[in-house]
């Protein structure tokens, strides 16, 4: 930032959660342009002139994923309701045990795909032999995370702000566990509850309060399998967040 100044680049900042890390702290000092992701952001840079609510980018491949692949990747049936569970890059060991500990009583109604982590694969011996078509585990996806996207009725995850950009844009509702103070700066917690003043199919569950029974009572409180009506989902086809971001760039390099 400071080199690009020197050299009369114009620069543009981005910043992905609500609070700010030290990095933009100090770098929006010295940004021409401030990009926001959240409203409640906009305290954090009451110095900042030119500030701007743009949202987060979401990658465009997100968006170009088949239900016919995630059914044949999954094995799994279109009549049922599908679960998707990740952790992070990293996996997150409280979901994954708590996933496990639950997996019958999930599995009675509901199918599961669970991003558990590399070197995470769970134990599934435990999973009654009857529901085990109902379950895939993954410690990683990339390429076939679209197509997983294009099933899930319903995402399990942290409240990180890629995460949450990517699931807003897909229009999928969500059960956050947020990474708690004890293990961050809180931005996960912030990031949350700001996520579900504007969608009302979603539920947090702070991770130090998160136990296989909580978890039951959110995913049949958000998608009862009672009333699952099967169908093709409409998933919308480009991230708002890019565009918004494109704007500035063409206003003001």
């Amino acid at each position: 930032m400071f080199a690009a100044r020197l050299l009369k680049i114009p620069t543009i900042l981005h910043e992905s959660d609500i609070t700010p890390g030290l990095a933009n702290k100090i770098g929006a000092k010295k940004a021409d342009v401030l990009c926001l992701s959240h409203t409640e952001s906009q305290k954090y840079f009451t110095y900042h002139k030119n500030k701007i609510v743009t949202g987060n980018p979401v990658r465009e491949f997100i968006f170009n994923g088949n239900q016919e692949q995630a059914y044949n990747l999954t094995r799994f049936s279109p009549d049922i309701p599908t679960i998707l569970v990740m952790g992070g890059s990293q996996g997150a060991e409280h979901i994954n045990k708590e996933i496990l500990l639950s997996a019958n009583q999930i599995l009675s109604h509901y199918q599961l795909i669970h991003i558990t982590g590399k070197g995470k694969l769970p134990n599934t011996s435990a999973i009654t032999k009857k529901y085990r078509s109902r379950y895939k585990a993954y410690e990683y996806v990339n390429e076939q995370l679209p197509h997983f996207y294009q099933i899930t009725d319903l995402v399990i995850a942290r409240s990180g702000a890629n995460t949450l950009a990517e699931i807003d844009a897909l229009q999928i509702p969500a059960i956050l566990i947020p990474i708690g103070k004890n293990a961050s700066r809180g931005e996960q917690l912030l990031n949350a509850f700001a996520y579900q003043k504007n969608h009302s199919k979603t539920v947090i569950i702070e991770d130090e309060l998160l136990t296989h029974k909580e978890l039951i009572h959110a995913i049949n409180k958000i998608l009862p399998w009672q009333n699952y009506v099967p169908g093709k989902k409409k998933i919308p086809k480009e991230s708002q967040g890019v565009k918004n971001i494109l704007k500035v760039l063409d206003k003001y390099l």
